[in-house]
């Protein structure tokens, strides 16, 4: 791959402007809204003392993105074989299955 023309097409592009490029939602901008105040309470109850009691408020922890489902998600086991190429590759190096613990 050669990196010519990528950085050619880096030198000519123009910088990303946030207003104009980058449009998130109001739920998205409420959420990264409240977590940068999460770090910045965090950074200033872990370096200046009177802030320390808020290191522990359970009101600054970081809300989940995606909250955890309450139903249990069905898995089904799979079997694992090797890749007939990568065999290869370990057979050239000089490992076989049984010298790296993997016995069919």
């Amino acid at each position: 791959m050669l990196l010519a023309p990528i950085i050619a097409q880096a030198k000519t592009a123009l910088n990303l402007d946030f207003d104009a490029h980058i449009c998130p939602t109001r739920l998205q901008m409420a959420s990264t809204f409240f977590q940068i105040q999460v770090i910045v309470i965090w950074i200033l109850a872990s370096n200046y003392e009177p802030f320390g009691h808020y290191a522990t408020s359970p009101k600054l922890e970081h809300k989940p993105h995606r909250p955890t489902p309450l139903t249990k998600t069905e898995t089904f086991p799979l079997r694992v074989t090797t890749i007939n190429e990568a065999t290869v590759v370990l057979y050239k190096l000089g490992f076989t299955p049984r010298s790296t613990g993997f016995d069919c």
